[in-house]
């Protein structure tokens, strides 16, 4: 399990080129930065209070992110995870995540905040369902 930084070593991180969501613990979208919003292509006001499932996740993917979210609710912090993030004009972009629990001071579990790096590798299209 990786070391927990603290609020100093977090504050001296360079983020501003980081994708950085809130969560509530239900997974709805509390936060959204402003690089979220170039890269994805989505306005802070249309992902905010939508779960982050039915926007930003390629649904290949939602196990993977369902045991990402498992995993930090158990560990608290989990770094160097590697996820896909679906823009607006969906296509798919391989995602470098660190993810931590955000708690209150009664120790309850305020939201999931995670920040993550693109990967420098080409944008493929999200597959669309053929429905029958």
């Amino acid at each position: 399990m990786a070391t927990i930084p603290t609020l100093e070593e977090l504050k001296r991180l360079d983020t501003s080129h980081d994708l950085i969501l809130s969560l509530t613990p239900g997974e709805e979208i509390i936060q959204f930065n402003k690089e979220s919003e170039r890269f994805t292509g989505y306005l802070r006001d249309e992902v905010l209070h939508k779960k982050i499932s039915e926007i930003l996740i390629p649904t290949d993917s939602t196990k993977q992110w369902k045991d990402l979210f498992s995993s930090i609710q158990q560990d608290m912090w989990i770094d160097n995870f590697v996820l896909p993030l679906k823009t607006k004009e969906n296509q798919i972009h391989m995602i470098t995540w660190t993810g931590f629990l955000v708690k209150d001071e009664h120790g309850l579990v305020k939201d999931i905040c995670i920040f993550g790096k693109p990967l420098k590798t080409e944008p493929r299209e999200q597959r669309q369902e053929l429905s029958s």
